[in-house]
Formats: C-alpha cells, sequence, structure tokens
C-alpha cells in the first residue's frame, strides 16, 4: 500500500543574541523534517543564520550576514511499478 500513513511534522529552532555597546551578534538555526502520506516519501530543510554588527565610530557602522540553506524533497518519488 502506498497510500494512508500518518505524516510525521518535526520543526526544530534555537537562537542566540547577544552582544555589548559597540558589538551585536545573533545566530540562528532550524531543522524541519516532514514525511509524506506515501511510502518513502519525505521533505527536510536545515538553515543557519549568523549576523553580526559592529560600530566602529559614532558615523560608521559595519555589519555581515551569512545565511545557509540545504533541502532534501523526497516527496515525488512514488514507486510506479507496483
Amino acid at each position: 500500500q502506498i497510500l494512508n500513513r500518518d505524516a510525521l511534522w518535526t520543526d526544530y529552532r534555537i537562537g542566540v543574541s547577544g552582544g555589548t555597546e559597540k558589538v551585536n551578534y545573533a545566530l540562528s538555526a532550524n531543522v524541519q523534517n516532514q514525511d509524506a502520506v506515501f511510502v518513502g516519501g519525505n521533505f527536510k530543510r536545515y538553515t543557519f543564520a549568523a549576523n553580526i554588527d559592529a560600530n566602529i565610530t559614532e558615523k560608521i557602522k559595519i555589519g555581515a550576514s551569512i545565511n545557509y540553506g540545504h533541502t532534501v524533497d523526497k516527496s515525488s518519488t512514488i514507486n510506479r511499478d507496483r
């Protein structure tokens, strides 16, 4: 039987931020996992973000951010040979 199964969905998130008067940072990560209603189907997503801001002088501020994401999608892999 290909269909008729429960599809579990999970979402995990974590974030950290802080800093001083001159430098601030933020980090976050996320993992999502979603099963499909058909056997063998699954969707996973991993994301990460990092931001930093620095006040060099009263008039000069610099910042940088990095974002990364990776997705594995097996949601359309129904075996049609059955």
